[in-house]
């Protein structure tokens, strides 16, 4: 049916997108939903912060587990992340992942780094 399937792609989220113009859609109302949050909170939290580049030009994105807002969620870290890393993520980047001193109730939801990734 053509209108669920209109549907399915004006609403599907990263994970589910099977074409790169459905996952754009879904990238921009991401970022267009994230302009409207207030996301003090997290950006004093530093969990996730671009320190330079690497010896390749990369942008260098790090996420220091242990400082994780265990109480956002999913939803909230997903358009923080998109807000916070959209200057960096249209260009090659790194990820490092600090895991040293992480309390064990705040790692990250696996759908949401399945989502990350897909971004």
């Amino acid at each position: 049916d053509f209108d669920a399937e209109a549907v399915r792609r004006l609403a599907c989220n990263m994970s589910d997108a099977c074409t790169p113009s459905e996952a754009e859609r879904a990238y921009v109302r991401y970022f267009k939903r994230a302009e409207n949050e207030d996301f003090r909170e997290f950006d004093a939290l530093r969990f996730v912060y671009v320190p330079g580049k690497d010896d390749q030009g990369r942008s260098i994105v790090v996420f220091s587990c242990a400082l994780f807002p265990g109480h956002a969620s999913a939803d909230q870290l997903l358009l923080y992340l998109v807000r916070k890393l959209d200057p960096v993520v249209r260009q090659k980047y790194v990820i490092v992942l600090l895991y040293a001193g992480m309390n064990p109730d705040a790692i990250p939801p696996i759908e949401l780094l399945r989502e990350l990734y897909q971004i």
